[in-house]
């Protein structure tokens, strides 16, 4: 028994030394990406202001860019007599928009980034060994193979933490600093933490799923790349619907469509995770879900890996 605890702890450290080593790139990129999208968050002017909502009535008031449209609505009609008498009206925005920037900006740009890197690992993680041969002397040691994947799952959750801890702290600043005033009633910066952890599991879940399935390294990491490239298009489109609506209503065009597209969107993880910033009352029902998904990912791939024939 303390054999195979060491022989587990090993395979986690080894593990974890060789992904943070391939990791450090993208620890610099996404470092760098979400210090800029943050700049641009910090860019801006926040007061507490209202929104006037009686100018323009939308269908997807739960959504983001709906909050987006009506403030643009809002001011634009606010500003029309300095307009007219030749000034050029001062923009400055709501608590309620600057968390939605967050949202939009840092947030989907940090969920994007890190699991589109962590599947990628996750998915070679097993293929990767296979097609080098090193897999098969892995799995004829004292170790089982269900101690293996969780040892590499293990591994690649740990590579993940500076990408989570990093935006962990880059949330913290943010609501301290800007609107703390106004969200006090929840922590921005633990719900962020959940969130992304959450996440973090998820996609490694599915990447090591791909990992077991396929033979062929390429094509494992290829369905990662591509299943995240799906969400951020899904979860994109899903911001966009109360500006397709929008400019449905001017044109007199039937909206009915878009509550098939809302629907739609919703197969996207990332949806939810937006979502449960925007309206954290709502974060628990997800978390569930994804949870239950991540789970189910996970026991699937173990459950392969373990009935997969290796060859020396």
């Amino acid at each position: 028994m303390t054999s195979q605890i060491t022989g587990f702890i090993s395979i986690v450290n080894t593990e974890t030394r060789r992904l943070i080593k391939g990791f450090l790139p993208a620890y610099f990129w996404f470092t760098v990406l979400v210090l800029i999208s943050t700049y641009f968050v910090f860019a801006e002017k926040y007061v507490d202001i209202s929104i006037d909502r009686s100018l323009m009535t939308l269908k997807y008031a739960n959504n983001p860019m709906t909050e987006i449209l009506l403030y643009t609505v809002s001011f634009a009609v606010s500003s029309v007599s300095e307009v007219m008498s030749g000034k050029i009206p001062s923009m400055v925005f709501p608590f309620s928009i600057g968390v939605i920037f967050f949202i939009l900006f840092p947030l989907m740009l940090s969920l994007t980034y890190m699991s589109g890197h962590v599947i990628k690992k996750a998915s070679t993680t097993i293929t990767g060994e296979e097609e080098k041969k090193t897999l098969y002397i892995m799995a004829t040691s004292p170790q089982t193979r269900s101690s293996i994947y969780l040892a590499k799952f293990t591994g690649l959750i740990l590579a993940t933490l500076p990408m989570i801890i990093l935006f962990y702290l880059i949330t913290e600043l943010i609501f301290s600093s800007l609107f703390l005033s106004v969200y006090s009633t929840y922590d921005a910066g633990i719900l962020v933490l959940q969130i992304l952890l959450v996440n973090a599991v998820l996609f490694i879940s599915a990447g090591m799923l791909f990992s077991a399935l396929f033979k062929n390294e390429k094509k494992a990491s290829w369905t990662g790349t591509k299943v995240v490239t799906v969400c951020s298009l899904l979860t994109s489109l899903w911001i966009l619907i109360p500006f397709l609506e929008f400019m449905m209503n001017l044109t007199n065009s039937n909206t009915d469509i878009l509550f098939y597209l809302e629907k739609l969107t919703w197969i996207s993880p990332f949806t939810a995770e937006l979502m449960s910033v925007y309206q954290p009352s709502v974060f628990i029902y997800y978390l569930y879900s994804l949870v239950s998904a991540s789970v189910i990912l996970f026991l699937l791939g173990m459950g392969i890996f373990i009935k997969k024939d290796l060859e020396y």
